[in-house]
């Protein structure tokens, strides 16, 4: 017995079965691509906030370098300050010890 011939409806819902096939089709890869991108996003995300972490550790390095090389030229402030004043102790006794030198040598000619 011969098939019989497929209805102007049967032709049309199968002709939408197939498009709605199709249209599954290219969601299901949109939805992977979403899926991908999604995980990207949270990779990424994850790496910012390693980057935020590490660049909040390296200014709290900075700030605590800082203190420490303040410090350190206050410290040779202070140094050279006491270098200055016994420079200045060292003239004053090399003219003491000049003026007494010269009377010496005035008493004893």
């Amino acid at each position: 017995m011969p098939a019989e011939p497929k209805s102007d409806i049967q032709r049309q819902l199968d002709r939408i079965e197939r498009q709605l096939e199709v249209h599954s089709t290219r969601m299901d890869a949109i939805d992977q691509k979403l899926d991908r991108a999604a995980a990207t996003v949270e990779a990424n995300t994850e790496q910012v906030a390693a980057l935020s972490e590490g660049l909040t550790r390296l200014e709290n390095s900075v700030t605590r370098l800082e203190g420490i090389v303040e410090r350190g030229f206050e410290s040779l402030d202070q140094r050279l300050d006491r270098i200055a004043a016994i420079s200045e102790r060292q003239a004053a006794t090399a003219e003491s010890l000049a003026t007494t030198v010269a009377t010496l040598v005035a008493k004893a000619a």
